[in-house]
């Protein structure tokens, strides 16, 4: 048996993962059922994707070879029990594996899986545990099931707020140092809700911007310009409502959202961020918050998401001061 080892690099867009990476990296070669937990904006799909690429890679499997090697089960697909058996079905049995290299299913957005589809994996990844590896990504860990849970090695990725890293970013996407206002980055900042994702997509645009029309310096009032906070200011005084259990005026702002063209999940993931910045100190005001967040998310998964939905899920919560 050769004693060399091959170096295993994922390559990735994404800044500031090198934890995650590394420890993807080190279990390549033999992989675990993967369960990927973290906030929206996070990259938690596009580092799921990078690792399988780079699995292939290190096992010599083609691109071409690799679309038979790899389902991806997202939240735009039919996801009962029945079509979920099907399509788990039809992966496993006809694909015929090169020895060594496991098949790959990839399910995006498990807070949204039902609980009796998820029952149903338990078997598949029992009986085809020789042959077979899952990766499963969430935001939030217990929305999936236990039994699942412990058949998987649980990489948690957590939000940033590091200086560094979004100085980085704004390097690579061509913004040295020097090359804007201190009042530009925190712009930038508070308009991505510190999201990696969504900084690094507003950056590029800007790029694309300076390319176009020539300037050199990157001001606060150009991003104010080209990326308009309002919609920051709505989330905000939403927020605030929530927090301050005013419903009515709540319900009120929700809908102005909405006219704005955010949909359900927006609003939800939006002020899931704003949970993360805010830093609420205050119980009462942070258990408010959250029971409407998972009265709005049990909505979801019952396929309760219009924004008639979402605003009565203000009703159902019983602030902290009337509890018994």
């Amino acid at each position: 048996m050769s004693t060399d080892t091959k170096v295993v690099k994922i390559n990735t867009e994404l800044f500031g993962m090198e934890s995650i990476t590394k420890q993807l990296e080190s279990c390549i070669e033999n992989p675990p059922h993967i369960f990927l937990v973290g906030f929206p904006g996070t990259g938690k799909s596009t580092i799921a994707r990078d690792f399988l690429t780079a699995y292939f890679t290190y096992h010599k499997v083609s691109k071409k070879e690799q679309k038979e090697y790899w389902v991806e089960i997202s939240s735009h697909q039919d996801r009962g029990i029945h079509t979920f058996r099907q399509i788990l079905n039809d992966h496993v049995r006809w694909i015929a594996p090169k020895k060594g290299i496991y098949r790959w299913i990839l399910i995006d957005d498990c807070d949204t899986l039902p609980a009796i589809s998820q029952q149903a994996l338990r078997r598949p990844m029992e009986t085809f545990d020789h042959i077979t590896r899952f990766l499963f990504i969430s935001q939030n860990q217990e929305a999936l099931i236990t039994p699942l849970q412990s058949r998987c090695h649980i990489l948690l990725i957590e939000p940033t707020t590091s200086h560094e890293t979004f100085v980085e970013i704004l390097r690579r996407e061509g913004f040295p140092e020097g090359s804007y206002t201190s009042e530009a980055y925190n712009e930038l900042t508070t308009i991505s809700l510190c999201s990696i994702m969504k900084f690094q997509s507003l950056v590029r645009m800007l790029f694309a911007l300076k390319k176009a029309e020539g300037w050199l310096y990157l001001e606060a009032d150009y991003v104010r310009k080209s990326f308009d906070p309002y919609i920051w200011i709505q989330m905000r005084d939403l927020f605030t409502m929530l927090t301050n259990c005013k419903w009515d005026e709540a319900q009120k702002q929700m809908y102005k959202i909405w006219e704005l063209g955010y949909s359900f999940e927006d609003i939800l993931f939006e002020l899931e961020h704003s949970v993360i910045i805010m830093n609420i100190i205050d119980h009462r005001a942070w258990y408010n918050i959250q029971q409407f967040l998972i009265q709005s998310w049990i909505y979801h998964s019952q396929s309760r998401s219009s924004i008639l939905d979402l605003m009565a899920a203000c009703g159902e919560v019983k602030p902290w001061s009337v509890r018994p």
